[in-house]
């Protein structure tokens, strides 16, 4: 069964060259160390981002696996944005693949860390 990397427990939030289609999505440490997390598919502001997500089960970066973050960004009314986010492709990662959705499904997951977002956003 797939386990929890440390840093993704402490909420970290990855860089990205998000300015551009093909730019690396990476977390930076705090040694400085850079892991890439995968490549920016779609860059769509302010309406929609695409990642790929190349990490394995073993939380080691392999282009060989290419799943798909999507987030879209929706104006709710005045000052208010509702961020919906989509992870797709759990088939590349073969048996481990329910495994690893329910991980990500976990409220250590995705719902985890879009719950600490604002915080981490400074709001």
């Amino acid at each position: 069964m797939a386990t929890q990397s440390p840093h993704w427990r402490r909420r970290r939030f990855p860089g990205a060259d998000a300015g551009f289609e093909g730019g690396r999505w990476y977390e930076r440490g705090d040694s400085g160390a850079e892991a890439d997390w995968g490549r920016v598919l779609t860059w769509r502001p302010p309406a929609m981002l695409r990642l790929s997500w190349q990490v394995s089960a073993q939380w080691q970066p392999d282009p060989s696996i290419a799943t798909v973050v999507e987030l879209r960004f929706l104006p709710e009314g005045a000052g208010r944005t509702r961020l919906e986010l989509e992870h797709v492709g759990f088939e590349h990662y073969g048996a481990q693949a329910e495994a690893m959705q329910a991980m990500f499904d976990s409220p250590g997951g995705w719902s985890g860390i879009l719950e600490a977002l604002p915080e981490a956003l400074g709001g």
